[in-house]
């Protein structure tokens, strides 16, 4: 699985968040594309993503996730395999091939009422931030792959855990709804 995402990782072409894009409310937020989103202070959730801790977005995308200003020209952390941090993308079929030998944490962070894919760790909303950090814990290389009905919410948890600066991230591309039209099943 350690291959898997940081392969896909690799070779992601999703763009960062626009520098100038303006700071959306949660509510704004829920309904935005999830590359079209600047990080922003949650104080609902008590965490506040922007480097500076004002709530201002990030110049290139990137946050060192210890709270430090961010100056243009900012190189971001890097993770033990020398990139950035990313989210990857996972389809049905790798997100399966990898259940055979689980080793990642498996989180639902879509609706608890529609069935979870076996194996799943926890359900967790999407937007609760600092519960996903709790139950993530403080490693920010411990693997993770988050999911939800149509894949939004879990690109959403997992753009803010990136952001955090969590390097090893994944996200169920088309959600639950992939994982059935593929064949799977949920329990």
């Amino acid at each position: 699985m350690v291959s898997l995402l940081l392969l896909v990782a690799a070779c992601s072409d999703e763009p960062a968040a626009d520098a100038g894009s303006p700071q959306l409310d949660a509510a704004a937020r829920a309904d935005a594309a999830p590359g079209d989103r600047a990080p922003e202070a949650d104080t609902a959730n008590g965490i506040d993503r922007s480097p500076a801790g004002d709530g201002a977005p990030i110049a290139d995308g990137y946050s060192a996730g210890d709270g430090a200003p961010v100056a243009d020209g900012f190189t971001p952390a890097l993770c033990s395999q020398g990139n950035p941090p990313a989210l990857a993308a996972l389809t049905p079929e790798e997100l399966n091939a990898a259940l055979a030998d689980k080793d990642f944490l498996l989180i639902n962070v879509g609706s608890e009422s529609g069935g979870q894919i076996p194996q799943t760790d926890t359900y967790l909303a999407h937007d609760d931030t600092a519960a996903l950090v709790a139950y993530i814990g403080p490693d920010l290389e411990t693997e993770v792959v988050l999911y939800c009905t149509i894949g939004h919410r879990s690109h959403i948890a997992g753009d803010d855990l990136v952001a955090l600066g969590y390097c090893r991230i994944g996200y169920l591309v088309g959600g639950t709804e992939a994982w059935v039209d593929a064949g799977y099943t949920l329990e």
